[in-house]
């Protein structure tokens, strides 16, 4: 949707809690954070930040997982911030 049309698209998610389900296509971890890029529509991604709350067990590259954010826009990529992972029982 962002990139058919980025303002209507911020406007409809900015903000909301989203829950998204993709193929993992880079991970970068630190001490502090651990992001999270799933893999998204026309070349985009979704960036997904885990601070601060990192899962104790991180999903291996190319694995399909579920996660949870608070959507902050667009830049390059959909972020969603304040990320968990969802486990599937």
């Amino acid at each position: 949707e962002f990139a058919n049309n980025e303002a209507a698209t911020n406007a409809k998610y900015n903000g909301k809690v989203l829950v998204v389900t993709g193929k993992i296509i880079d991970i970068q971890k630190d001490e502090d954070a651990l992001l999270i890029v799933l893999e998204g529509a026309n070349g985009g991604g979704i960036s997904c930040s885990f601070t601060p709350t990192l899962p104790k067990n991180i999903p291996a590259l190319h694995s399909v997982i579920t996660v949870k954010g608070r959507c902050t826009g667009f830049l390059m990529d959909v972020n969603l911030v304040d990320a968990v992972l969802v486990l599937k029982l």
